[in-house]
């Protein structure tokens, strides 16, 4: 996973052509923007917010082992709940954050992404519902199963999405000034400041970061965590050559 997810960064300009164009399709209306957030807070509550959504995902997985739990499918909706109102917290943050170009496309498009998987969400908690309530006439009951894979797979495919932008969130992280070399070599954060993020990413996901079939949250933390440490960028306290 690692050696095909680090080569994405190469092909970060796909990935920021996609979400102009989503985001683009999103607008309706121009607006008045609020001064740049700094990058390192961003890409700081990027990391917060994939931890917590692992979180609610790991609880979930562990309530419904039926060897664990007897009622195990009584779970189903408050955990559903959880990642709602988790989603929509974090669409807040971001939409009181900012990005300047080429960047300013990335925090529209995760939380529109987002938005996407609150209403997957939701109709996972209204099918899971319907069916925990018992037998009523007039509801297909066999629509509704056979509708649970098919929402569980779009929510997959939203946390792919999410995984291939990844790339162009630690590039933000990129000074994009060249150096005596008129190579672009420096992050803009300080080396006490890139530790700090490793630190968190490990602290969050611990031993799930060197697993392998990571799911996609994961393997977004398991990008940043990588290319901070591998990719040779120096930092911004570091000498420029």
């Amino acid at each position: 996973m690692e050696a095909g997810a680090l080569k994405r960064i190469g092909a970060i300009a796909n990935v920021l052509c996609y979400l102009s164009a989503s985001h683009l399709l999103a607008q309706t209306h121009h607006e008045s923007k609020p001064p740049e957030t700094p990058h390192l807070q961003f890409v700081t509550e990027y990391v917060r917010e994939l931890a917590e959504v692992q979180e609610i995902r790991d609880d979930f997985d562990r309530q419904m082992d039926p060897t664990k739990n007897p009622d195990a499918l009584s779970v189903s909706s408050y955990s559903f709940t959880r990642m709602i109102l988790e989603l929509k917290s974090q669409t807040r943050i971001l939409s009181a954050m900012h990005l300047s170009k080429p960047y300013d496309v990335l925090i529209p498009s995760v939380a529109g992404l987002y938005k996407q998987k609150i209403a997957l969400f939701e109709r996972l908690l209204e099918t899971d519902r319907t069916m925990l309530e018992g037998p009523k006439s007039g509801v297909d009951y066999s629509k509704l199963a056979a509708e649970l894979p098919e929402l569980r797979a779009k929510i997959d495919d939203v946390d792919h999405t999410l995984f291939d932008a990844t790339p162009l969130v630690f590039m933000s992280l990129v000074n994009p000034r060249p150096d005596s070399q008129d190579h672009v070599s420096h992050l803009v954060i300080t080396c006490a400041e890139r530790t700090q993020l490793i630190v968190q990413m490990n602290a969050s996901f611990g031993d799930k970061l060197n697993q392998k079939n990571q799911p996609y949250g994961v393997s977004s933390a398991t990008v940043l965590r990588d290319a901070l440490l591998t990719k040779g960028y120096k930092c911004s306290d570091e000498p420029w050559d």
